[in-house]
């Protein structure tokens, strides 16, 4: 058998491995087909709602470009179509964009060395496969920097085997520069890594007809039509988009890169860009610049422009000052794809000759033996990890069977239910909600904006300190955040009230500052009744129906407010010092109007008002009510700590915004007069 039969069926078990990672890879995704990635399951709800006809930034609200949330349209579109859950079908086509990305990568470089017989040929898209495994094993899979690398990858490879002189097909080139463009576009600093390498030969090479490619064209093309899109998208969309989200995160978004173990201390460029997590990678990427090509066309000819490429990539990631993992993919892919050019080659420059790279000589098979070796301990050890991973079965791969908020939510609601979780981290209602199909009740997907009116306190004594001064982001999340539990009466209310929340100042809560502020207790205690603390959650239950403990005595004040029930919320016997609670439902009467009443709860003795509590009923001012729907209204009455024991009356009034001194009629259900005051009960005070 000759030495060259011998090579050829070791690559062959090269090609073997390929499809091997890549099944390897479809079976841990269909294993556990609930498990995404935080980021990308808010996403997934993205495109839900595009398909669903809202506007982005105005019938729901997320921080990053729409062309994450575009591009998750067609897994909304088949999930709805097949009426299955949209996670399967999501991850089902990235793997396919897989697909796409190592057939085409095997493609260019094929055609590239002229042979399908070569180490290199192979390794390329085994590196892909591989870093797709990895993804998965890190629960980074479907994330944006995975996606613009398995879209922009092929394009990169082209132009770089462009400037060594390969031709392919214009149509083809066009494509893979088109698509290249929609993952370059995904997040604005891609396009810097996209760009470091050609800003790299325009200076040295001065070719500028390279830069006229059909694949640039295509680039170029889809790019403009992105910019372009933004003048013919939704008035409201564009304006929300550029003169709030945009502006708020850019002041805010700082917030997430604060350091917990340093108090006030936030992570900085250099801390990032020289940590532990860029180091390696900064020393592959430096050798990799100075490793000069021994052919025209040379594999070691990729390395410069990958390093260059890898380079840009850690310092975006640094830029970012956060430090997370995901941020460092590109980095990490360079590095491998850096790793299969110098390592996993073929020893002899690529020759005219398709066979001449192959050799006969004993150094050669000796060194390639060596390198088809290397291939199969990487494949094996990334194989176990991956395989180590899933037995693990990590809490994200659970939260669908044994969170325990989970299980509760599924106690209290059904698929399709409203479910509001207001946290500042993307966790818990991600990938949560989409696993158990249920809808969120928030605008906001996520309560960032309380990260980002807060980012300028380090600890929550200082946020306490000025309290009352509600930074205008957070007062315009607050007042979208009543509309919603008004419009969408969430099944549920989930608030992170314990732990110091993501980008939040040092422990500092989101139900903790939600309670200082006051919106519990005017905005979620009124309509809901508490059900269950699990971890850092306290749970709502809302109660938009009168409980069968209510009095219903169904009076009309002023012919406008119907009081459907009422309920008193303590023993009627207390404590000087104590406070009422009483809990009343009401309703329009009639057709609305532009009168605006206001109620007012007064405790009563010997026709004396000892001490009342005003405002309007629901916290809702009644010109803005909906006819036909109920509304919750809970009133506290501080008992004063000096008042002399005995019985008082629980009175119940209403009068005008336009005249406050005057209460106004009440008439029974029979048209009784009721006089000025409805009387509720007698409390005893000790």
């Amino acid at each position: 058998m000759s030495n060259v039969t011998v090579m050829e069926r070791q690559i062959r078990v090269v090609q073997f491995l390929i499809f091997a990672v890549l099944g390897l890879s479809l079976f841990f995704l269909l294993a556990e087909p609930l498990e995404i990635n935080h980021d990308a399951a808010i996403y997934t709800r993205t495109g839900q709602y595009i398909l669903q006809g809202k506007i982005p930034y105005v019938d729901y609200v997320e921080i990053n470009f729409p062309l994450i949330h575009y591009i998750n349209v067609p897994p909304a579109f088949v999930a709805d179509m097949l009426s299955v859950n949209i996670i399967p079908v999501f991850k089902v086509m990235v793997y396919m964009i897989t697909l796409w990305t190592v057939g085409l990568s095997w493609y260019l470089m094929k055609t590239f060395t002229g042979s399908s017989q070569a180490l290199i040929v192979n390794s390329i898209p085994l590196a892909i496969a591989l870093f797709t495994l990895d993804e998965i094993k890190y629960v980074f899979y479907g994330q944006r920097e995975h996606l613009f690398l398995l879209l922009f990858i092929p394009g990169a490879l082209l132009r770089i085997m462009r400037h060594q002189g390969l031709e392919i097909s214009p149509r083809l080139a066009f494509v893979i520069g088109f698509v290249a463009a929609i993952g370059a576009c995904l997040k604005p600093y891609f396009l810097l890594i996209a760009a470091a390498p050609e800003i790299y030969w325009l200076v040295t090479r001065r070719k500028f007809d390279q830069a006229l490619r059909p694949e640039v064209v295509g680039f170029g093309l889809f790019s403009a039509l992105y910019v372009l899109h933004f003048l013919v998208v939704p008035a409201a969309m564009r304006d929300t988009l550029f003169n709030e989200v945009i502006p708020d995160t850019l002041k805010g978004y700082n917030a997430y890169s604060r350091d917990k173990s340093v108090i006030g201390e936030k992570i900085t460029f250099m801390e990032v860009l020289t940590g532990s997590k860029s180091q390696q990678w900064w020393a592959l990427f430096v050798i990799a610049l100075f490793i000069r090509p021994i052919d025209k066309r040379d594999i070691w000819a990729f390395c410069r422009p990958l390093g260059l490429m890898g380079i840009a990539a850690l310092v975006m990631f640094a830029a970012q000052t956060k430090g997370w993992d995901y941020h460092l993919i590109p980095a990490r892919l360079i590095g491998w794809l850096i790793i299969a050019c110098v390592i996993l080659r073929d020893t002899n420059p690529i020759r005219e000759a398709p066979a001449a790279h192959m050799g006969d000589s004993p150094v050669v098979r000796q060194v390639f033996s060596a390198q088809f070796i290397g291939v199969i301990v990487i494949v094996l050890l990334q194989s176990y990890q991956a395989i180590a991973r899933f037995d693990q079965k990590t809490p994200i791969s659970e939260a669908h069977r044994a969170n325990p908020l989970v299980q509760l939510i599924k106690e209290y609601t059904v698929k399709g239910d409203p479910v509001m979780v207001l946290s500042t981290s993307v966790a818990p209602a991600y990938p949560m909600l989409q696993q158990i199909d249920r809808e969120p009740a928030n605008t906001y997907l996520l309560s960032h904006p309380i990260a980002f009116g807060l980012v300028d306190y380090p600890t929550s004594e200082q946020v306490y300190e000025h309290i009352e001064d509600v930074p205008p982001v957070i007062q315009k999340y607050l007042d979208t955040l009543v509309r919603d539990i008004e419009t969408r009466q969430p099944k549920l209310i989930i608030i992170q009230a314990r732990g110091t929340c993501q980008g939040c100042p040092l422990n500092l809560s989101v139900g903790d500052y939600l309670d200082r502020i006051g919106f519990i207790a005017d905005y979620i205690e009124p309509v809901t009744e508490p059900l269950d603390s699990i971890g850092d959650y306290d749970i709502y239950k809302y109660i938009g129906s009168v409980p069968d403990t209510a009095v219903t005595p169904n009076a009309v004040f002023d012919g406008a407010l119907k009081l459907n029930a009422w309920a008193p919320g303590q023993d009627v016997t207390l404590r000087r010092c104590d406070t009422a609670l009483l809990d009343s439902w009401w309703q329009l009467a009639q057709e609305p109007t532009d009168q605006d009443y206001m109620l007012t709860l007064v405790l009563e003795q010997n026709g004396n008002g000892v001490v009342d509590v005003n405002g309007p009923p629901g916290n809702i001012h009644t010109n803005l009510w909906e006819m036909g729907k109920i509304y919750r209204d809970r009133r506290r009455l501080e008992i004063p700590c000096d008042l002399e024991p005995g019985q008082y009356n629980l009175l119940l009034a209403s009068f005008t915004m336009d005249d406050v001194y005057n209460t106004r009629p009440i008439v029974a259900a029979d048209g009784t007069s009721l006089g000025n005051y409805f009387y509720l009960t007698t409390l005893t005070v000790e």
